[in-house]
C-alpha cells in the first residue's frame, strides 16, 4: 500500500474564542460529560488513555464553524463519579458506550476521529454497528490483534515491552501519577516530556492518572482480526507519525492494509502525541479528510 506523506495547509476559518464547557449526556446507564459546539455534519472525537473531553476541546472549537464537533469523556476517565455498577474498564465497554452516546445524541451516521486506545474501541463499534458511522479517521491505533506478519509482531512485542515495562514498574514503586508520567514520556519517546507539558495538558494527565491501575489491569480487548477489518465498507483513513514508535507505526500500517480502500497517511516530523502537540495542523488534516473521504466532497 502506498503511503501518502501529508503536509498540513492552514485552514481559513479562525477558531471561536468561546470557553469550553461540557454538558451531561445520559447513555448506557451513566452520565457522560460532552462538549459539542458548532452545527453541520457531525464529527465525534474519541480520546485515548489519560484523556477526557478536554483532550479534543480545542479541535472541536476549531472545526465548529463548519461541523457539529463533539468530544466526550469515556467511562472511568475524567473526574467522575461513575456508577458503582459500571461495566469494567476496557475496549469492549468503551465501544458499547460509543454506540450509546452516538444514539443518545442522535448523531449517526457520524464522522469519527479516534486516537490511540480510542481507535480500537472505534473499530469495534464500527464493526458492530456500521450504520452509525459515515467515516473513520484513526490516528495511531495501538492494539495489534489484526497484525499477522511474524516479524512485525515480534517488533511490536519488543517495543511494547520497552515502553510498558517501565510503566508497570513505576506503578508498583511510585504510584499512578508517576506511572502516568512515565506512559506519556514513553509515548513521546522523550524522558521528561510530561513534566514540560503546558499546564492544561499536564492537568488532564494528572487528573486521569487514577485510570492507570484500570488501564494496566484491563482484560484483553476484543480480538479484532484482519478478516474482521476486511468487512468494513466505509471510508477509513489511518494516520501515523513518521517519528513514532514501532508499536504504533506497525499497527497503523496493518490496520490500513486490512481495510478495503483505506488510506494510510504519514505525517513528517511527528510522533504519537502530535494531535495534542499541534491541534491546528491535526485539524487541517482531519478537515481535508472530511472534505473528501471517498473521493466526493461532503
Amino acid at each position: 500500500m502506498p503511503v501518502i506523506r501529508y503536509n498540513a495547509l492552514a485552514m481559513t476559518d479562525e477558531p471561536t474564542n468561546a470557553k469550553p464547557a461540557p454538558r451531561q449526556i445520559e447513555a448506557a446507564g451513566a452520565s457522560f460529560p460532552c462538549f459539542d459546539p458548532g452545527a453541520g455534519p457531525p464529527v465525534l472525537f474519541l480520546h485515548g488513555a489519560l484523556g477526557d473531553w478536554r483532550t479534543f476541546a480545542p479541535h472541536c472549537l476549531r472545526l465548529a464553524p463548519r461541523y457539529r464537533a463533539v468530544s466526550y469523556t469515556q467511562r472511568h476517565f475524567g473526574a467522575g463519579p461513575w456508577p458503582a455498577d459500571s461495566p469494567p474498564f476496557g475496549v469492549a465497554t468503551h465501544a458499547d458506550d460509543l454506540i450509546a452516546v452516538i444514539e443518545a445524541l442522535a448523531l449517526g451516521p457520524v464522522h469519527l476521529v479516534a486516537w490511540s486506545y480510542g481507535a480500537h474501541a472505534a473499530l469495534c463499534a464500527a464493526l458492530a454497528r456500521p450504520g452509525l458511522f459515515r467515516s473513520l479517521f484513526l490516528h495511531e491505533p495501538g492494539f495489534p490483534s489484526y497484525v499477522e506478519d511474524a516479524a512485525a509482531l515480534a517488533a511490536i512485542g519488543r517495543d511494547a515491552e520497552a515502553m510498558f515495562g517501565p510503566v508497570f514498574a513505576t506503578m508498583q514503586e511510585s504510584g499512578a501519577v508517576a506511572a502516568a508520567t512515565r506512559l506519556i514520556d514513553g509515548s513521546a519517546q522523550r524522558p521528561g516530556y510530561c513534566g514540560n507539558l503546558a499546564p492544561v495538558r499536564r492537568c488532564i494527565v494528572t487528573e486521569n492518572a487514577h485510570t492507570m491501575p484500570l488501564l494496566l489491569a484491563q482484560a484483553p480487548p476484543p480480538p479484532v482480526s484482519r478478516a474482521d477489518l476486511a468487512t468494513l465498507r466505509l471510508p477509513v483513513c489511518v494516520a501515523r507519525g513518521a517519528d513514532t514508535r514501532p508499536l504504533f507505526t506497525l499497527v497503523a500500517a496493518a490496520a490500513a492494509a486490512s481495510i478495503p480502500d483505506a488510506r494510510l497517511l504519514e505525517i513528517p516530523s511527528s510522533g504519537h502525541l502530535w494531535p495534542e502537540e499541534e491541534p491546528d495542523a491535526f485539524c487541517d488534516l482531519v478537515q481535508d479528510w472530511l472534505g473528501d473521504p471517498d473521493g466526493t466532497a461532503l
